[in-house]
């Protein structure tokens, strides 16, 4: 199994990336086993736990680790298998939008989730070459971009935006929470192999293909 976990504040791109790195690797793999879990399933069907305050640190725990132990079950499945040794075209690709950092950078949650859980967690995705990208977005284009999402997300989404606050507060707590996302992945940077890409503009096929190139070599391998 390789794969990558694209980690990221609201307006990073995660959705435009995805979408050229998914498109890259159906070319470059094309027979290949392709996992996409998106943020529905790594995040969001705990929302409703959230908005109703029972989701509790363990929950997440919990919830993270079977979406790992399924990962596993995967890469066993493969282990065990005649194509062990030469891959060929059984490698699964998977690719994760949000994950462990998002929980941690979000939630006061440590109490339940210590650091060396989520450590040991990530050390089981590094294992079956899964690594961490972070994308990051330039203080000074911030505002710009943040609020750029008014335009083409639901009234939803801008209800939820102003529920931080007002303009000046959502903006803080969005770059507060940016902070929390580097923070935690340099205490996690010797259990899971992390690139941080900062996005400067809107060109994501750019910043998908540095991804790409980053993490695979021409054969498929993830980059050590």
């Amino acid at each position: 199994m390789k794969g990558i976990i694209i980690e990221g504040v609201a307006s990073s791109g995660k959705t435009s990336i995805l979408k050229h790195l998914h498109a890259k690797i159906s070319e470059q793999f094309p027979t290949s086993t392709k996992l996409f879990i998106s943020e529905h399933y790594t995040e969001r069907m705990l929302e409703h736990l959230k908005e109703s305050k029972k989701l509790s640190g363990l929950y997440i725990k919990n919830h993270i680790g079977r979406i790992i132990d399924n990962l596993e079950n995967y890469q066993d499945m493969f282990n065990k298998s005649k194509f062990a040794f030469n891959s060929k075209s059984a490698n699964a690709y998977v690719t994760l939008e949000r994950f462990i950092l998002t929980y941690l950078s979000s939630s006061p949650i440590e109490k339940e989730y210590s650091l060396n859980e989520a450590k040991q967690h990530f050390k089981k995705l590094n294992n079956m070459d899964i690594k961490q990208v972070v994308l990051t977005i330039p203080q000074e284009h911030f505002k710009e971009r943040l609020l750029s999402t008014l335009k083409y997300r639901n009234d939803a989404w801008k209800e939820h935006l102003y529920s931080r606050g007002n303009e000046d507060e959502v903006i803080a707590y969005y770059l507060k929470w940016q902070e929390e996302f580097l923070d935690y992945a340099d205490k996690f940077k010797d259990s899971i192999d992390t690139l941080i890409v900062e996005i400067k503009d809107t060109d994501y096929k750019k910043y998908s293909d540095l991804i790409f190139n980053h993490c695979f070599n021409e054969n498929g391998h993830i980059r050590k």
